[in-house]
């Protein structure tokens, strides 16, 4: 004989599974979201792109190419530099937005998030690198805050840039990330 669960048990059994990541209510993929690659442009004038997709766990995010414009608080240098990213899903919250940030102690910082409507969506971007002067004192190398604005696909992609620098992130199943640089 099965035995029922009792409301207690039903509501301890969703409240586990809601905070462990097993359940994801729904979102705001009831709101029409359109999914592809999105594309448009910062207020630097530069590129963006990211991947709008539905997961087993409701709306996700996944961020494609950013690019920036780093000023260094040192030398004033400026950089341009396109950040590449595989392997990372970032959740949609029921009013549809979304917050991906990434710090290394060694790489520094990135941060990319914004709220999606059905076809066009805005927020603001950030990427900041230590840097080292010639002379062997550090500076920062920063985009500082960067708003975007993106459409739904089928929208038209940006012109493309020339890098200084291209990073690469990638994640692997684990959750370790990697880094790449690569000039040119």
């Amino acid at each position: 004989m099965k035995k029922a669960l009792s409301p207690r048990s039903l509501l301890i059994a969703l409240a586990l599974l809601v905070a462990t990541g097993g359940v994801a209510l729904a979102g705001p993929s009831g709101r029409d979201i359109n999914q592809g690659i999105w594309s448009g442009k910062s207020s630097q004038h530069l590129k963006i792109t990211f991947n709008v997709l539905q997961s087993k766990h409701g709306l996700v995010v996944q961020p494609g190419e950013l690019d920036f414009v780093l000023t260094c608080s040192g030398t004033g240098n400026q950089i341009n530099a396109g950040v590449i990213f595989f392997g990372f899903n970032v959740n949609v919250s029921q009013s549809g937005s979304f917050l991906f940030h990434q710090y290394d102690e060694l790489f520094g910082t990135i941060s990319f998030q914004g709220t999606l409507g059905d076809t066009t969506g805005s927020g603001t971007e950030l990427f900041a690198i230590p840097g080292l002067t010639k002379d062997l004192g550090s500076e920062s190398c920063s985009s500082g805050n960067v708003t975007w604005s993106a459409s739904a696909p089928p929208g038209s992609a940006p012109h493309s840039i020339a890098y200084a620098y291209q990073i690469t992130l990638t994640r692997d199943s684990s959750g370790h990330v990697t880094e790449s640089i690569s000039q040119g």
